[in-house]
């Protein structure tokens, strides 16, 4: 174990001469820390030794982080929720995208254009315009790390099946956390919680954000002027340091991409999908 550990542990199994061993590691800065139990016991007796760590969840990862820091709040130091939801609060918006992927009743309609290249692309761009991200930069959020998951890429595979099992089940879970919401499970939140927002994101607004504060009672809200829906990308300073400052490394873009931009035919070469010219 490393002196930070801050992500989920994975455990595995290493074989040596004398038997096998069960490993628990937990991934954080040097120097490892490698702690050994003794017999009959097991890593169990270090559990109170793990540091606690900051839980941050944005979009459709803030309900899990919120439920997580309700089933495991001696875990979770701090919880922060970036232009998320829970539950459906008044003035929440799902992108047009995802309301056609969530309803049951345009399921045919939703898995034809998604196996269609050049339909999921017309939704891709229709979607890049409303959060007002079209044409797109190459070094933008859009093009790094939302165009491989309809498209995949060189490094990795699509994720169109996890995109369409998470939306087929998104009503069913907004109505989950209606019910645990209405049964008063978030005013048991003990974990302190901060809410920042990108104020230009119309969907996962900063009204969502305050009902959202009420229900985990706290009246940490940073709404982060300049910011969409990715606050962190966008304002990455900004929100390192309400996160901690020093604690938290921040990447500079390279400035000499500021002013270029991708339009469609980009974007298809981008998404490495070759399309026949209409």
């Amino acid at each position: 174990m490393s002196a930070a550990a801050t992500a989920e542990p994975v455990e595995r199994t290493v074989k040596h001469p004398d038997g096998v061993l069960h490993i628990v590691d937990r991934s954080g800065e040097e120097p490892a820390i490698v702690l050994m139990h003794g017999f009959p016991d097991d890593h169990h007796i270090y559990d109170r030794l793990l540091q606690k760590v900051v839980l941050v969840g944005h979009d459709a990862s803030g309900p899990e982080a919120i439920e997580f820091a309700l089933r495991s709040p001696a875990q979770v130091a701090q919880l922060v929720l970036l232009n998320t939801y829970y539950g459906r609060c008044q003035g929440l918006r799902f992108p047009e995208m995802i309301r056609l992927f969530a309803d049951p009743q345009l399921a045919p309609l939703a898995d034809a254009m998604v196996d269609d290249p050049q339909q999921r692309l017309w939704l891709l761009t229709h979607s890049a315009k409303q959060f007002g991200m079209y044409p797109l930069k190459p070094d933008g959020i859009a093009a790094t790390s939302i165009v491989a998951q309809y498209f995949g890429s060189e490094q990795q595979p699509d994720a169109l099946g996890e995109i369409r099992a998470w939306t087929a089940d998104l009503f069913g879970a907004l109505a989950a956390q209606d019910e645990r919401i209405a049964q008063g499970h978030l005013r048991r939140l003990a974990t302190r919680a901060t809410l920042i927002f990108g104020r230009r994101d119309t969907y996962l607004s900063v009204n969502v954000a305050r009902r959202l504060a009420e229900l985990v009672g706290t009246s940490d809200v940073h709404p982060i002027e300049g910011a969409s829906q990715w606050p962190q990308w966008d304002e990455p300073q900004t929100v390192a340091s309400i996160l901690g400052g020093g604690a938290v490394r921040v990447v500079t873009p390279n400035p000499h991409h500021e002013s270029e931009t991708m339009g469609q035919d980009d974007l298809i070469s981008a998404a490495d999908c070759r399309l026949e010219a209409r």
